[in-house]
């Protein structure tokens, strides 16, 4: 339950109903139940948050719920056909940052990075408006249906100074907690350079010309030094509503794009460290040489690639749920 008068989770302090209360609702109440329970608690944290507007309150209690009891697809149904992918613009950005925050902030990298969970949703919410701004900027950033689902894509390699200004940028959003992003991030340099074959070390994945939106096969030079770099996207984040999975929103970002790699013959490539977006992209032609743990002890990440016009794979036990 919230923390009144803020709404927020007495746990994680994020806005109530967070991510972890949304799914316990959701289990625990039937589509008319839910509704009307989040209804009441509308107007109780109206009385208590007078900023808020009916249609933040709405968006925030209702609408969601809503989403989350819809009917399930069934048989050989999918929502691609249903579900709009459209790029995201500056006026997104918060409600998109609320939505990563929401999807990542219980995964297994959320706890290595920020053990306190009283302070990972806010610091996350610092670190995904960078990743946005910078996305909307440099890459491409899609977002499925009404605000559901959305993807951030970086392509590579990129300029230099855009790298290190984004750096700079993300290390400051990260205040007390920047030693281990600035670890996670350089482990997903590497995995990136050795992926698409680009320079390694502190640079790894830079040029000093503007992104090149072509690509083919790598060929050595003549003079037999390093191969000229496979250019590609890399798929920074991809987050559907945590209340909403299963809903194949996911699936719709992904295949949105990878249409748009296979036209222009780009690479795809992307750190995850979930077991369930490992499935998702390998049943999507995505291949990994298998986990590396972030540190002793810690979480696995999987690095993946898939080459332009990879066609699917069917389905085994245990992937593409």
């Amino acid at each position: 339950m919230a923390a009144r008068p803020s709404w927020r989770c007495r746990v994680c302090r994020a806005p109530w109903p967070c991510q972890p209360a949304k799914a316990q609702l959701v289990a625990a109440y039937d589509r008319i139940g839910l509704c009307m329970y989040v209804a009441e608690r509308s107007a109780e944290a109206a009385l208590d948050l007078p900023g808020l507007t009916p249609a933040a309150a709405y968006a925030r209690f209702l609408g969601w719920a809503r989403a989350a009891t819809r009917s399930e697809p069934t048989g050989e149904t999918t929502m691609e056909s249903e579900m709009t992918v459209r790029d995201a613009d500056v006026t997104d950005i918060a409600e998109l940052s609320a939505l990563l925050a929401e999807a990542f902030v219980t995964n297994p990298v959320a706890g290595w990075l920020i053990a306190d969970v009283s302070n990972r949703y806010t610091t996350f919410l610092r670190l995904f408006d960078v990743e946005l701004t910078h996305g909307l900027t440099h890459g491409v950033v899609h977002v499925a249906g009404n605000r559901e689902g959305v993807a951030i894509w970086q392509p590579y390699p990129m300029r230099l100074t855009t790298v290190t200004d984004h750096e700079r940028e993300v290390l400051g959003a990260a205040g007390i907690y920047r030693r281990r992003v600035a670890h996670l991030r350089a482990v997903r340099d590497e995995h990136r350079a050795a992926a698409l074959r680009l320079p390694v070390g502190p640079s790894a994945g830079l040029s000093a010309r503007s992104p090149v939106r072509s690509a083919g096969p790598t060929v050595g030079p003549a003079d037999g030094s390093a191969p000229e770099p496979v250019v590609g996207h890399e798929l920074v984040y991809l987050a559907a509503a945590p209340w909403l999975r299963r809903r194949r929103i996911g699936a719709a970002l992904l295949d949105h794009h990878q249409r748009t790699l296979d036209a222009a013959g780009l690479v795809g490539h992307t750190v995850t460290d979930e077991e369930y977006a490992r499935d998702l992209l390998a049943v999507r032609g995505w291949r990994t040489p298998g986990p590396r743990h972030l540190s002793p002890g810690g979480p696995p990440l999987w690095s993946m690639r898939r080459d332009p016009g990879t066609r699917p794979i069917p389905p085994t036990t245990g992937y593409g749920r």
